[in-house]
Parts: C-alpha cells; structure tokens; sequence
C-alpha cells in the first residue's frame, strides 16, 4: 500500500492562503497572460524580452548600421519649416542644426561702383536686378555665408519639372537665363539713417554650394547639383556676379542726396526661416555705405549666370544670352557726385 506523506502540502495551504489577493491595479500592471505578481519574498521572474535598447543623442538605435548618417531628405524637399513656437536657439545643447553667418567683413571689402547698360541683358529688369533702362549705376558687393551650426544646410537637388503647383517652396524657374532659383537664401536692402529700406536689391538664390571650407581638413562637398552648405564650410556670391548688387540709379539722382550720405547694407541671409537654425539672430550683415567714397569696379564685364546643363523636359527657350561674351558691354558713365 502507498504511503502519502500529506505533511508538506498541510503546512503550505495556511501559508499560500495568509498571502493576500492581488488587487485590480496590481493585475492590470501585469498585463493580459501575465498573472497575478509572485508572492513576496519570491525571485524575480526572467524578462519575456530583452529590454529595448538605450537610444543616444540624435535618436539612431545601437545595432546594425550605428553611424550612419540618416537618410537626406527627399531631393528638392528642403529643411522644411522651422519649428512652431519660435526658432531653435541651443548653440550648447548638441541641436544639429545648422546656423547660417554672413561675413561682414568680406561685404565691406568688396564694395565697389559700377555701371551696367540694361540693354546687355534682358533678363537684368525682368529678374528685379535693375530697375529701368539705359546705363544704371550700381552698388556690387559679395555675399559670403559660413555655416557655423553643427549640420549640413541640405537643400538638393533643383526639382526635375517644372510645376508651379507641385515644386516645392520658394523654387522658381528663371525663363532668362535657364536654371532655377531659390528664392529664399538671401535679400539684400539698402537703409537710410533712420533704418527704413530705401531700395531693395535682388533675391539672390541660384545656387547652394561648398565654395570652401573653414575647419581644417574640411573638403567642399554640396555643389549646385546637389545643393547644400556643409557645416564648417561656406558659400559665395562673388561681387563679378550678374544681379550680385543694388541699382541705386533713381536714389543718387533723387532729391535730398549728396555723395556724403551714409547708408546702411544689409545682406539677410534665411529671410524666411526656411531652413531650420541654431540662431536666427545671426543671420543679419549690416555695413556702413558712403557711395561717393566707393572705388570703381575694375573686375570683368557683366557675367551672366550659366544655364542649367540639364533643365527639366518642359523649360521653355531661354530668352537671353548666357555668357558676357555674348553681351555687349556696358559703357563707363559718370562718377555720381550730385
């Protein structure tokens, strides 16, 4: 006969009944197909999963693939908007965004005066560069912008058709001189004493590229192909530029000006946020203008900016020539002293 030792089963009922009964919250924390949590003093069970694992700064996962670079954005897409509620200003915070600085020094030292003939190209009045026919005095200057931030400006690539209603923002295709322009890089003003804009100049935008680097060892990466300002390098619209200026023909010949009078320029860089920054507080150049002290320009004649070599299917003939050696030049007119 089978003897059954009932002892241990007797002294584990009183002890397994004295445990209290799990309440609501404590099952509905354990979730479905879990069970009521062990008894106190029980060890801990092994987790169903692995725990999910630690994301570092900038929100890639550890595992397959750890640094590489996260997709661009689509081409021709942009950085998109900034965020709702003001721009990002966390220079100390590790933000990779980029920050966008125009060089004041660099505006300063290539103020020049020139005179332009409107009749060279036809696009100069259709694009805003000039502001009425015949010979036209301006103010040339270069604009160079350095990325201090701690990203690349991505742009990319121009968009492929020509669609008002589906390119994405600011892109607009130049019908004179055959590429695109974006039209939300930089403004350019001329301000009187009292800071009102007295002229406005051309919405330069053409092109987004690495024309050079600031940090060591640093290459130009982003060209007009692919657009795009690489942090720790910069980009330049040099003054020999078509539109690269302020027509201040109607101001010099106005009432109330002398050669003595002092302007301010003022080169905005991002004007309309479009790329998301560091600091938006930086992206403003202002220097003293006195155009009778200006020297004369001595550089190269009208350069016109060279077509798209691969425009989209549907862009109508160009409606201009393209190189200064199709243009004829500009005659010299008289130094503005009245």
């Amino acid at each position: 006969m089978r003897i059954i030792n009932l002892l241990p089963l007797a002294l584990a009922l009183p002890l397994a009944l004295s445990q209290p009964a799990p309440s609501t919250d404590e099952i509905q924390a354990a979730g479905p197909g879990d069970g009521p949590p062990p008894p106190a003093g029980a060890p801990p069970a092994p987790p169903a999963f692995p725990p999910p694992a630690a994301v570092p700064p900038g929100g890639v996962p550890p595992g397959p693939g750890v640094g590489a670079p996260p997709a661009p954005p689509a081409p021709g897409a942009g950085m998109g908007a900034p965020p709702a509620g003001g721009p990002p200003v966390n220079p100390e915070g590790g933000d990779g965004l980029p920050d966008f600085v125009p060089d004041a020094d660099h505006l300063t030292a290539t103020l020049t005066l020139d005179y332009i003939d409107a009749g060279a190209d036809p696009c100069l009045i259709k694009e805003n560069c000039l502001q009425g026919n015949g010979t036209r005095t301006i103010i040339r200057f270069g604009t160079m912008v350095h990325n201090t931030g701690t990203a690349d400006a991505y742009l990319g690539e121009p968009p492929h058709v020509i669609d008002a209603e589906a390119n994405p923002p600011y892109w607009n295709w130049d019908t004179c001189h055959g590429h695109w322009h974006f039209n939300a890089y930089a403004n350019y003003a001329l301000l009187n004493a009292g800071g009102d804009e007295v002229l406005a100049g051309h919405k330069n935008g053409f092109c987004l590229e690495d024309v050079g680097c600031d940090a060591p060892g640093m290459q130009p990466y982003y060209d007009c192909t692919n657009q795009g300002v690489t942090a720790g390098c910069f980009d330049l619209y040099d003054q020999t530029l078509a539109c690269q200026w302020i027509d201040v023909t109607d101001l010099i010949n106005g009432e109330g000006y002398t050669p003595e009078t002092q302007y301010t320029l003022r080169v905005h860089m991002n004007p309309e946020n479009f790329f998301p920054e560091l600091n938006y507080d930086n992206n403003i150049a202002e220097v003293p203008v006195v155009i009778g002290d200006l020297p004369m320009y001595d550089g190269p004649d009208v350069v016109a900016p060279v077509p798209d070599p691969n425009p989209p299917p549907n862009a109508p003939p160009r409606d201009a020539p393209a190189t200064a050696a199709e243009a004829p030049a500009a005659e010299p007119g008289p130094v503005p002293d009245a």
